[in-house]
């Protein structure tokens, strides 16, 4: 039942609309602007997501780290392998973290387009 990213974004979608609906009191334009808002703040939170999990601010870090480290960091080495979960539990927690944001995005597009056609619409 988790793997159906279409069937998810779809109810998400759904309940997305009615809570815009409720909370625009009927008027099409708070409509419009409210389905508008969250779109973006979906699809946002679906980017930041694919940035961290391209690596970009590891290696930023990482960069900056041995730019300004000192000479015995240098020569040790400077970086241990990280503490913490098991590999079994990591990559669990990615694909549920992946699929999560797919959902985002989906959603997020789902609503963005349908709030431009409501002002296409009208």
């Amino acid at each position: 039942m988790r793997k159906s990213r279409t069937l998810w974004s779809l109810v998400a979608s759904i309940l997305i609309v009615a809570a815009c609906y409720a909370a625009s009191g009927g008027t099409t334009f708070r409509l419009i602007d409210n389905l508008f808002l969250v779109g973006m703040i979906l699809l946002v939170v679906a980017g930041i997501y694919t940035v961290i999990s391209g690596g970009f601010f590891s290696l930023f870090s990482k960069g900056f780290r041995a730019m300004f480290s000192s000479k015995a960091e240098k020569e040790y080495g400077g970086y241990d392998e990280p503490l913490g979960e098991e590999d079994g539990q990591r990559k669990e927690r990615a694909s549920q973290v992946n699929w999560a944001a797919s959902i985002a995005l989906i959603t997020g597009l789902l609503i963005t387009a349908l709030s431009y056609l409501l002002t296409f619409l009208l």
